[in-house]
């Protein structure tokens, strides 16, 4: 191999392992990478009847979320048809129906995890409400870090 080889192979290494690094560094993960419904499971220390019923709890919560989303996204695109015209105008109606589905999912998400603190004996429900304080920063989405 000749020196240029050498040098281009070299900078292709580097600039892989920058990338791998950012990958794996750059991705801010919530609760040490754990997802929510696996980090709910341990935290909780749900048995084998009660990460059944868990399950079943979420599969019903996805699908409510989703099908609000989708209303809400629906009345999003909606709202925005109005920007092609010549003099846009926010209509304040949409606007309502859009606020209502976002206060829909929080009602959702709250009753959600009501439920699961249903799921919960005694002694889960302890680990529970340190959960509940948790609650609201946990489940956000993820957020690159401010520098």
């Amino acid at each position: 191999m000749n020196k240029n080889t050498k040098i281009i192979i070299a900078l292709l290494l580097v600039s892989n392992l920058i990338l791998i690094g950012f990958l794996y560094f750059g991705k801010p993960k919530n609760n040490h990478g754990k997802p929510p419904m696996k980090m709910i499971i341990e935290r909780l220390d749900f048995n084998k009847s009660q990460k059944e019923e868990f399950k079943k709890l979420i599969e019903i919560h996805r699908d409510n979320i989703q099908s609000t989303h989708r209303r809400i996204t629906k009345t999003k695109n909606e709202v925005y048809k109005g920007l092609k015209t010549e003099s846009p105008m926010l209509n304040d109606s949409l606007l309502q129906v859009i606020t209502k589905g976002v206060k829909e999912i929080e009602v959702l998400h709250f009753n959600h995890f009501k439920d699961i603190k249903n799921l919960c004996n005694e002694t889960q429900k302890v680990e529970f409400n340190n959960l509940a304080d948790e609650l609201g920063t946990v489940f956000q989405p993820n957020k690159r870090p401010k520098n």
